[in-house]
């Protein structure tokens, strides 16, 4: 449908100038010159075809069509407004939508998720774990945790935290037939991989070992699941430093060897390009500071 507006420049200078019946005093509200609005204000007379005002020698009246058209432009323009208004209101009583793996929300964001909101009463955080790789265009996501590399095309990212990986076992494997003396004693345990084999490869390369069969054992695509298993005894599990700190403390989890591997990724908060929303500013300053606190 076609919808047959005005000139939306004048609408303004000529409410203006209907309140005021002055050209004057609209052109200091509006912060315009006297001849900006009176050019938009005859503008509007031309392309309505009849005349609005009349001149008189110190203020201006409404003709009978000014009038009445006076009463549509204010019906208009509240309507405009309050509108403007609610719509303002929910954006900001709604709450920021962030997407994470769900390891990382388990077992590191959602236990600090108290502290922000101590410090941060008036903001609501709606929490999406998912594998899934969000598309911003798309769907109603502020911004997302991502483990990888840091480059995705069209998205702001910056570093939350780098990751170092290290076998982890139940203390009843230490204290079983099989305890991890040594790292070489790994070749009579079963080992619990993340995804691919890779991890345990590249570990038993860098703490020098051989003859430990690095392709056995079973696979996990959820990094929450993996450590449940090494909790659960099944085998020995290589962990992400931040994500099983509870854990070893708790005395759930033992760290056998003071080997850690770097991770070639890490986990970066991404986002799309836009202007700022101090919401999700706040929330990401946060993070980062969590991050930069949990450091040993």
């Amino acid at each position: 449908m076609r919808l047959e507006l005005p000139p939306l420049n004048a609408i303004p200078a000529f409410e203006a100038a209907a309140r005021h019946k002055s050209f004057t005093r609209a052109a200091e509200e509006l912060f315009v010159t006297h001849g900006a609005i009176s050019r938009q204000v005859k503008n509007l007379e031309e392309y309505l075809g009849v005349q609005l005002f009349r001149r008189l020698p110190r203020s201006l009246e409404l003709t009978p069509p000014g009038r009445t058209y006076l009463e549509v432009v204010r019906q208009s323009l509240t309507s405009l407004s309050d509108g403007t208004k609610d719509l303002r209101r929910h954006q900001q009583d709604k709450p920021i939508t962030i997407t994470v793996i769900p390891s990382f929300a388990v077992r590191w964001l959602v236990p600090r998720l108290d502290r922000f909101y101590r410090a941060h009463p008036g903001i609501e955080v709606l929490l999406n774990a998912s594998f899934s790789m969000v598309d911003f265009s798309k769907e109603d996501i502020d911004m997302a945790i991502r483990l990888g590399g840091g480059n995705w095309d069209g998205l702001e990212s910056e570093l939350l935290m780098t990751i170092d990986i290290t076998p982890v076992c139940s203390p009843t494997i230490m204290g079983g037939e099989h305890p991890l003396s040594t790292p070489g004693s790994l070749c009579h345990n079963t080992l619990l991989h993340d995804t691919t084999r890779d991890g345990w490869r590249a570990w038993l390369r860098l703490a020098g070992v051989e003859g430990v069969d690095h392709q056995r054992g079973p696979l996990f695509n959820d990094h929450n699941v993996l450590l449940q298993a090494a909790i659960d005894g099944l085998g020995v599990a290589l962990a992400r430093k931040r994500l099983v700190q509870s854990d070893l403390a708790s005395g759930r989890l033992i760290q056998p060897f003071a080997v850690w591997l770097p991770s070639e990724v890490a986990y970066y908060i991404v986002y799309p390009k836009r202007r700022t929303n101090p919401k999700l500013d706040a929330f990401k300053n946060w993070l980062i500071e969590e991050a930069n606190l949990d450091q040993d």
